[in-house]
């Protein structure tokens, strides 16, 4: 089973692998090393917005009041 990776942490390996010499085969290296710095940015500012409304973090269980173990909802 694959773990799941968030967007931005996909994009900082990929700025990672970047940096580490992936530039080599790019025709533009600085514009797209800015562009997946610029993107990864944004996914973790989108990533953070997403946290903050649902107040809890990725793929961490919320307990709604209502709901019981069972799988029924209460009345």
């Amino acid at each position: 089973m694959n773990a799941k990776i968030p967007p931005s942490e996909r994009i900082r390996q990929l700025l990672e692998g970047y940096r580490q010499g992936g530039y080599q085969h790019s025709e533009q290296p600085a514009s797209e090393f800015l562009k997946l710095a610029a993107q990864m940015v944004a996914q973790e500012a989108l990533e953070q917005e997403v946290t903050d409304f649902l107040g809890r973090d990725r793929y961490e269980a919320t307990v709604h009041p209502c709901r019981t173990g069972g799988g029924s909802w209460l009345p």
